[in-house]
């Protein structure tokens, strides 16, 4: 292999070596720039979404506060007028809450008017004339029914935590001949003698999530995994319909390895973020969950977003492409280069080489170009001198093997005489 070729290889395999380096470990850092930018854009949205559902929820919540206040005052109301007046308030506030399923309130025994006995029998009414109204739109219209959430609403503002609101664990029951996933939300009534004397609740459809959910996905290219869950583990939205209902546990399979941390982040109203691979999408995703309360009641909800490292890297893949296409163009063009430029450098010692097979035949008049400063042009300058000298040697050569010669001649002269006249005297 010439001299030029092989150092055209050897340059451009280190020029390879070197932008292969330099590039992969540029890409590296496009990646984990991408990544960090990508779960900060998530964790961005997450909070966003966070915030959509808490104000979504506490809106109901509010809505429970605003018709506990005006209770609030039920003592200057006529006695024989409260329980009528509180039934058609609710029932307007139903109709007016299209996503309410139930609305309903409980007062403590005799705490509205002392009357308990007097209304038993009453729609709205416990065995014992204990009022405890509620609206409800589970069947076709809105009808009147004794609430049956007496028991828990009576232990919960009986309780400590009587001046917080409550949430409740979601549970199935059937609106509209539909099994259907709903939540109780509720708040206390407080008097004006700043005593607890009931609550009012709402059921809450939670199949209205799913939806909400799904369009989310849909409207947010970076979102491709989303779900809500419970304080309890149970998923109230997913991006999976066929999972809403269920408990994370049991279903949500491919969160296994983080489920503690998972758990303690939405019982805890924190936030936390990982990437785990999820056979369903054949791909790692990145996600981050973050857990807000609903009200004051310490109970929270969570909402988790992921992404697919697809569109994480989307851009880096791009990127790369495109990295190694220059790479490869730039390297051909430099060997080019190269190629040519050692093809000039290297063609004072292609002469000097082929000046040497001319001296091997005996061929001593082919000088080199002399060209620089450089060692190329020493060499050449040398190698011209070198010649010369073989020629002066030669010419020396020959004139001290002449005079060798001729000595030789002497000499068989001088030896050859005596010889003879030796031979002369032993034959005599």
């Amino acid at each position: 292999m010439k001299i030029k070729l092989r150092l055209s290889l050897l340059v451009i395999a280190i020029m390879t070596v070197v932008v292969a380096v330099i590039t992969s470990a540029m890409l590296r850092r496009t990646s984990y720039i991408s990544l960090d930018l990508n779960m900060r854009s998530l964790e961005f949205l997450a909070g966003q979404q966070a915030e959509f559902w808490k104000g979504r929820e506490d809106g109901y919540v509010r809505t429970l506060h605003t018709l506990a206040d005006m209770m609030r005052d039920y003592e200057s109301l006529p006695k024989g007028e409260r329980r009528n007046r509180y039934d058609d308030m609710l029932k307007n506030a139903l109709e007016a809450e299209q996503n309410m399923v139930s609305l309903y309130m409980v007062w403590k025994p005799g705490a509205i008017d002392g009357m308990d006995e007097r209304y038993i029998g009453r729609i709205g009414s416990s065995p014992t004339g204990q009022y405890a109204i509620s609206y409800t739109r589970e069947t076709t219209g809105i009808t009147a029914r004794t609430s049956g959430d007496i028991a828990n609403m009576m232990a919960h503002i009986s309780g400590p935590n009587a001046r917080k609101d409550r949430v409740c664990n979601p549970e199935s029951r059937m609106v509209n001949g539909k099994e259907t996933l709903t939540f109780i939300l509720s708040v206390p009534i407080i008097s004006g003698s700043n005593k607890v004397v009931g609550g009012v609740g709402c059921v809450l459809n939670a199949g209205l999530f799913q939806p909400l959910i799904m369009n989310t996905i849909k409207s947010n290219d970076i979102i491709d995994v989303a779900a809500i869950y419970s304080d309890n583990g149970t998923i109230l939205a997913h991006f999976m319909p066929e999972r809403v209902g269920k408990k994370i546990f049991d279903v949500d399979v491919e969160l296994s390895g983080s489920m503690p941390e998972i758990f303690a982040a939405i019982q805890n109203g924190t936030t936390f973020s990982t990437t785990i691979y999820d056979p369903n999408l054949r791909e790692n995703v990145g996600f981050v969950l973050k857990s807000f309360e609903i009200g004051n009641s310490g109970q929270n909800l969570a909402i988790l977003i992921g992404t697919a490292e697809s569109y994480i890297f989307k851009e880096v893949k791009d990127i790369t492409r495109d990295t190694i296409i220059l790479a490869v163009l730039v390297l051909a063009f430099s060997g080019v280069i190269i190629y040519f430029t050692f093809n000039k450098i290297t063609k004072p010692i292609v002469k000097a080489a082929e000046t040497m097979r001319d001296v091997s035949e005996g061929h001593l008049t082919r000088p080199i170009a002399e060209h620089g400063n450089d060692e190329i042009a020493d060499m050449a300058r040398y190698f011209n001198k070198t010649p010369d000298k073989i020629k002066g040697l030669i010419v020396a050569i020959k004139g001290r093997t002449v005079t060798v010669s001729g000595i030789g001649g002497e000499l068989r002269v001088n030896i050859d005489i005596p010889v003879r006249e030796f031979s002369r005297f032993k034959v005599a």
